[in-house]
């Protein structure tokens, strides 16, 4: 039997390890990257920290943490952006089925993204 394909994590201008989690906790959020899963696409996703959004809206999602992360389209909240809580998000994400109805990018769309258009959007319909 086959194994569903995994997705993974992917930085489209790079992600230097130890340095760039320091940079993202001070900034609170990371939003240079996307996920791909083979035979589907890539899916540009956003991480932020949830302690740094503002009180009402931390009490919204506070409940929420019984799972890695809380997640909308494009939206990954975490306790803390390091690089393990981001890659365990988006396995349980595709896990759960977050990405089975966005619609994802082609390879020619992430390949055309700049740091100055990023997110890009998907030019294609669905298919």
């Amino acid at each position: 039997m086959n194994d569903p394909p995994r997705a993974r994590l992917v930085f489209p201008f790079g992600f230097e390890g130890v340095r760039e989690e320091g940079l993202t906790r001070d900034r609170g959020e990371w939003s240079y990257s996307a996920v791909e899963i083979p035979g589907r696409g890539y899916y540009p996703v956003n991480f932020v920290i949830l302690n740094t959004l503002n009180p009402v809206v931390l009490g919204m999602f506070r409940p929420a943490f019984d799972y890695p992360c809380y997640a909308d389209a494009g939206l990954i909240i975490l306790e803390d952006v390091t690089l393990a809580n981001m890659e365990r998000a988006v396995r349980h994400l595709h896990e759960a089925g977050h990405f089975d109805f966005l619609n994802p990018l082609t390879a020619e769309e992430m390949a055309a993204a700049t740091i100055e258009t990023w997110p890009p959007r998907p030019t294609h319909q669905p298919g």
